[in-house]
């Protein structure tokens, strides 16, 4: 393993050790989620920031705000991060503001507010205006699919300054050709909304995904098909060679099996080789994102980062959720 991945790999098993413990009884599949966002960034988690930073929201929001709710932890990652904590928690309450009257409240909310308020600037009710009609165009065009975590792409769409009906557009396109391969119709929707967002033809990015995900089946991998496809989405995008970026995202996945909290007594394959595709995605995402170039004009590194991280927490309740089902209706057959 490269020194780069190898320096991620350890930030990210590290940081996932301290958040497990500051987090004692929260969900356990949105550990893997912070860690990335102190991963992606080369930082350190300290029991102490965290601390601070879910001190600071329970200051500064009602007993029944979803700021407090189950995406507490990301919250409170994602302000740790930051240079300053308490001023990214106060753009984050400001753009929430806005996007709450456009938006029912709901646990994805918060994370969109959090995720891209350091992108919006000033104009928030302008940007949750536009949001809103991005966000509509998405239900015109899959009014069964599109729910509340779609928000965070709606708003990354919303950056650019392109018609909204031209940003929807390719995303449909996406959908067409992926949906070929691909059954769970939600899945494919997330991952054709995340590929709009990067340059290059509707064709292109999902022959390339595609790519990516057959060599590592071919490599005896059988990578998730539902919501982590959009992590894995952003990997194939990121203008690496497919083959090196699976050979990467198989040998993280084999490490991880000697990293604690994988295998019987703990998360399961399917999980293991999301956690893999977050890893590998971080290490690369910067430099690679800059060479391949996102659309909207915004800050391609912190654009990758931003949808790797969405995705992953979307894949990661997804996840969880259908691990857990099985795990009761065996425990019940």
């Amino acid at each position: 393993m490269r020194e780069s991945l190898n320096t991620v790999f350890d930030s990210f098993c590290q940081n996932r050790d301290v958040i497990k413990k500051a987090f004692a009884w929260e969900r356990t599949e949105l550990y893997p989620v912070c860690a990335l966002m102190f991963a992606s960034e080369g930082r350190s988690a300290t029991r102490e920031a965290l601390d601070d930073c879910r001190r600071l929201i329970r200051e500064k929001t009602g007993i029944f705000s979803n700021f407090r709710s189950t995406a507490l932890p990301v919250l409170a990652s994602m302000m740790a991060v930051s240079s300053d904590p308490e001023g990214r928690l106060a753009s984050a309450l400001e753009l929430h503001t806005a996007l709450r009257k456009r938006f029912a409240a709901s646990l994805y909310l918060p994370v969109a507010a959090m995720l891209l308020s350091p992108l919006v600037g000033s104009d928030n009710d302008g940007f949750a205006e536009r949001t809103r009609e991005v966000y509509d165009l998405m239900k015109k065009d899959h009014p069964m699919l599109t729910g509340e975590e779609d928000v965070v792409f709606a708003g990354m769409l919303a950056l650019d300054g392109a018609a909204p009906d031209l940003l929807t557009a390719q995303a449909e396109e996406c959908y067409g050709l992926l949906k070929q391969t691909f059954r769970s119709r939600d899945a494919v929707q997330s991952l054709s909304q995340l590929l709009s967002l990067f340059e290059g033809t509707a064709e292109e990015k999902c022959a390339a995904t595609v790519e990516l995900y057959q060599k590592l089946e071919g490599q005896g991998y059988r990578y998730g098909r539902d919501k982590e496809l959009a992590v894995l989405g952003v990997a194939a995008c990121l203008g690496q060679p497919s083959r090196s970026v699976a050979d990467d995202i198989a040998a993280v996945a084999d490490r991880l099996k000697t990293a604690g909290g994988y295998g019987f007594f703990g998360l399961g394959r399917r999980e293991r080789l999301l956690h893999a595709a977050m890893i590998v995605t971080a290490d690369i995402s910067a430099d690679a994102a800059a060479q391949m170039g996102i659309s909207a004009g915004i800050n391609a590194a912190m654009s990758a980062v931003i949808a790797s991280q969405h995705a992953a927490l979307c894949a990661a309740i997804t996840v969880s959720t259908a691990t857990a089902a099985a795990r009761a209706s065996a425990a019940h057959s």
